[in-house]
């Protein structure tokens, strides 16, 4: 590594902690350079996804503590719930545009950070949708409890013994969340447009 570049360890928002990558890049370099330069360095992981829609959070973790860190136990805790906020569980700086890289007092960093750290986690920001494409959406179908499952008593508020049970809900506070990933995957179907 030269004096004018800096080694980032990136990790992406829900994937384990043991599965960090690494980023060289000039230090003069602003935000949006590194967002370039992590999108060419894993085309397979972002596809169709631009640049512009990654979301840069500095964060200062340690991979390598003498026992489990709080860090390391936190982002154990992000990957089981990616929907986690990155600032307060993990005190997480966003990275923004017009930020230099490591430029003195205006950097993002006033020195070189620590080998052997996480620096950088990479959130995709899901696409906006509109009200109309998200009515557009087609839901999974529905899996519902088994036969012998039924069987016990419902705790539902039906108390009905023969009540058909869905496996898996998903929470209101999930559901736009949950939505957007839907659309952002080309293989969701979608309700056909209505003729009139």
């Amino acid at each position: 590594m030269t004096d004018n570049a800096i080694t980032l360890f990136c990790l992406f928002h829900g994937t384990p902690p043991s599965r960090p990558f690494q980023i060289i890049i000039a230090k003069n370099k602003a935000v949006t350079d590194l967002r370039n330069t992590i999108k060419q360095a894993k085309p397979n992981d972002f596809g169709t996804v631009d640049a512009d829609r990654l979301q840069l959070w500095k964060v200062n973790i340690d991979l390598d503590p003498p026992s489990p860190s709080p860090g390391e136990t936190l982002l154990n805790d992000l990957t089981a719930d990616p929907t986690l906020d990155i600032r307060a569980v993990l005190n997480g700086q966003e990275l923004r545009n017009p930020a230099k890289l490591l430029v003195g007092q205006n950097g993002c960093w006033t020195q070189d950070p620590p080998q052997s750290h996480i620096h950088v986690i990479v959130k995709v920001i899901s696409k906006q949708l509109t009200e109309r494409q998200l009515l557009m959406l087609r839901p999974p179908s529905l899996s519902y409890a088994s036969d012998s499952q039924r069987k016990k008593k419902s705790k539902t508020t039906t108390k009905s013994t023969w009540a058909r049970t869905p496996i898996s809900v998903v929470h209101w506070q999930n559901f736009i969340h949950q939505a957007r990933i839907m659309a952002s995957n080309d293989t969701t179907p979608q309700y056909d447009e209505p003729t009139f």
